[in-house]
């Protein structure tokens, strides 16, 4: 097994565009941004891995509930996503997750952490052996403090969706128990300028087809991971200092994943934090642009209203 310590991150800047949009924006899982076969995976194990699992277990020790939730999980669903999941990630790195079958049950091993998880056929799981504090609530909850990505599922109905899990430790100023058990359209009610007529065409389509990948823009004063609203309401970007400058991009690529059979789509949200004082001129002039394109509204949603000039000024000096 390689140390994830050895894995170099991908990088999402050439994702970047200068104009600022609230488009969907999706591409087919594999197109490629530069970063060989990581842009071909859902799920992605990188040098960052510890530090990652650290802050996802913290946020659970400190509320579990504010960042993992369910609202009407269907059994099936909670089958279908449960193996797809291990399947997924096994088949991406072997050398990492083992998964075999022993007399009924499968075992699921993640080699970085020895954890050792076991299901049964209806993918009901068997708590580890482990010092984690709270015990995992739940088979989801367990596997996702195995990998790096937030993930959530759209539950698809007849003529209705809505959000029906979520594990979200590392949110953009928003809040998990804000959105589980709302539709699309409701979820993305706040973001300034998107179109929420087409929530149910959506999310019918990421329940079809796919896999999909995304990617969502924002600045911050810090290169926390975990924005929770309680902690970083989108009003709490703090005045920008061009003298001594704290600017952080906050990069998350969106993954969107038919489950198997069961109407539902997994979406899968990967951070990257990058400090912006690092960047090249050509970079900082596509985010002075993308900055440059917003409408007073989107940049109020976005926290930048009251910097908008000096950071464009700073990126442009």
């Amino acid at each position: 097994m390689i140390p994830p310590e050895d894995l170099p991150p991908a990088n999402y800047l050439p994702a970047l565009i200068p104009n600022y949009s609230v488009k969907l924006g999706f591409h087919n899982l594999g197109t490629d941004f530069g970063n060989g076969n990581l842009d071909c995976r859902i799920f992605q194990i990188d040098s960052n891995y510890r530090s990652y699992i650290k802050e996802k277990l913290k946020c659970r020790e400190q509320h579990l509930s504010a960042y993992s939730r369910e609202f009407s999980f269907k059994s099936k669903t909670k089958k279908s996503l449960i193996e797809q999941i291990v399947n997924t990630i096994s088949k991406e790195y072997p050398s990492i997750f083992e998964i075999k079958q022993i007399r009924g049950r499968l075992r699921f091993r993640n080699n970085i952490n020895k954890e050792t998880i076991y299901f049964d056929e209806n993918m009901n799981f068997e708590s580890p052996n482990s010092t984690i504090h709270p015990k995992y609530a739940s088979p989801l909850d367990a596997l996702a403090c195995q990998f790096q990505e937030d993930l959530a599922v759209m539950q698809l109905e007849e003529s209705s969706n809505y959000l029906s899990v979520g594990h979200i430790c590392f949110p953009s100023s928003w809040a998990l128990e804000e959105k589980i058990g709302k539709d699309f359209s409701s979820i993305h009610m706040p973001v300034q300028g998107m179109n929420l007529k087409t929530g149910q065409y959506i999310a019918e389509v990421i329940s079809r087809k796919g896999p999909f990948v995304r990617f969502v823009f924002g600045l911050s004063n810090d290169e926390k991971l975990n924005h929770h609203s309680s902690k970083n309401p989108p009003d709490s970007f703090v005045e920008f200092n061009p003298e001594n400058p704290k600017l952080f991009l906050r990069i998350e690529r969106q993954t969107t994943s038919p489950i198997h059979d069961a109407n539902a789509s997994l979406f899968t949200i990967r951070l990257y934090v990058h400090d912006c004082a690092t960047f090249s001129k050509e970079n900082k002039e596509t985010l002075a642009s993308f900055i440059d394109s917003m409408t007073e509204d989107q940049l109020m949603y976005k926290g930048l209203l009251k910097n908008r000039d000096s950071i464009i000024e700073w990126f442009r000096s």
